[in-house]
């Protein structure tokens, strides 16, 4: 279910959406980016979104999903090194907390897959 709830923050991300739990639901935006099937699997993964957004470490538990798509472990290896430096810089150099650092990273490991057409067509929904 985690998997499935993971690959569901994926899409959103690629679509733009932010999300954040909130008292007993979860905050999306912006709500045009969201379809109505996207809305029904945001609810039927309520729970789970919620202990995702909520805990540490998310954006890299996202990013090791990502690269578990990468099937070159050459290049998964180099993917992954580029995915801890660059939270690190942010951390360390940037002043992020960490997981604004590793989410920040995420999002740079997500474009250059898609930029340079590693981005498997099952890691995407």
């Amino acid at each position: 279910m985690i998997n499935k709830t993971l690959e569901l923050i994926t899409e959103l991300q690629r679509r733009g959406v932010e999300l954040r739990p909130y008292k007993a639901g979860i905050l999306y935006r912006p709500r045009e980016a969201v379809t109505p099937e996207l809305i029904e699997r945001i609810k039927a993964n309520k729970i789970e979104l919620r202990m995702i957004l909520a805990g540490p470490g998310i954006w890299a538990q996202a990013a090791a999903q990502l690269l578990s798509t990468v099937v070159d472990d050459d290049l998964r290896s180099d993917l992954r090194y580029c995915l801890e430096e660059r939270a690190a810089i942010a951390e360390y150099d940037g002043g992020l907390s960490r997981p604004d650092a590793e989410k920040l990273a995420y999002h740079e490991l997500l474009k250059v897959m898609e930029r340079d057409g590693i981005l498997a067509s099952d890691a995407t929904l």
